[in-house]
């Protein structure tokens, strides 16, 4: 008899590791929101999944199973998203401020969800630091008067902070893609290199393809049989022919299958 309920212990134990193994919960405190909502970013794009109730502390909690590696948004409006990339048996704290999503959230437990959380502090920085040059330039061009000698000193001072910005992010993406080419994360990296929205990346030229090539080769020897690096490989095959043909490289929708 005790055999009989070591056994039943055992079995049930590992259902429960099982079932364990292929969920993720998503969990934390988020302010100024009273739903959030969880789409899968699938290689075809968004899949909504559900609706998550926010309790007037702020609190939520959702447990998902997860049908394969991939990546989730989570937001509070439309627009105002953060891309998570959870594992199995993950629990990912994420706390924000559902006013800004993007620009106060947190997150915990997930380290390719950090990885990528860091990753959006940093444009989160490079943006702010575009829009303040903006309007300098602005303020430049209505004090100082446009085409004036001292327009063009104030000009050339502001395109170079521009430049260096646009040198350090780019930068810190290359690191990132060459530390990190074997995991998902450095799909959501490699995209926003290239175009703020990970569904429309686009190759800028030739001299850039290598970057596509070596996360493919990370990929394929991570995750070969994942969806995102199957579709992935279709587009830089793509690309690698038009490459090899001799035009430009340029508007290239990698969520095109063909």
């Amino acid at each position: 008899m005790k055999f009989r309920y070591l056994f039943l212990t055992i079995a049930v134990c590992l259902l429960a590791s099982c079932h364990k193994a292929d969920t993720f919960t998503i969990e934390g405190n988020v302010q100024n929101a009273k739903t959030l909502y969880l789409e899968e970013l699938t290689p075809e794009g968004p899949l909504f999944i559900d609706s998550i109730k926010v309790a007037s502390d702020g609190h939520y909690s959702y447990t998902y199973k997860m049908p394969y590696p991939t990546f989730y948004y989570l937001h509070a409006s439309e627009r105002d998203f953060v891309v998570l990339r959870p594992q199995y048996g993950e629990k990912v704290i994420v706390n924000a401020d559902g006013t800004n999503f993007q620009g106060t959230y947190s997150v915990e437990g997930s380290p390719e969800s950090e990885l990528l959380c860091d990753f959006q502090n940093i444009t989160n920085a490079g943006i702010d630091i575009v829009m303040d040059l903006g309007k300098t330039d602005q303020e430049n061009r209505a004090t100082l008067g446009d085409g004036t000698e001292a327009y063009k000193v104030a000009k050339a001072q502001t395109d170079s902070i521009f430049f260096a910005t646009y040198m350090s992010q780019r930068d810190y993406a290359e690191r990132f893609i060459h530390e990190h080419s074997g995991e998902l994360a450095s799909l959501i990296v490699l995209y926003k290199l290239f175009i703020d929205d990970p569904n429309l990346p686009l190759v800028r030229s030739k001299e850039d393809f290598f970057l596509y090539e070596e996360v493919l080769e990370g990929l394929s020897k991570e995750l070969p049989d994942n969806p995102h690096t199957v579709n992935f490989k279709h587009s830089v095959d793509r690309m690698r022919l038009i490459n090899e043909s001799g035009a430009q490289i340029i508007d290239i929708d990698l969520n095109e299958n063909e």
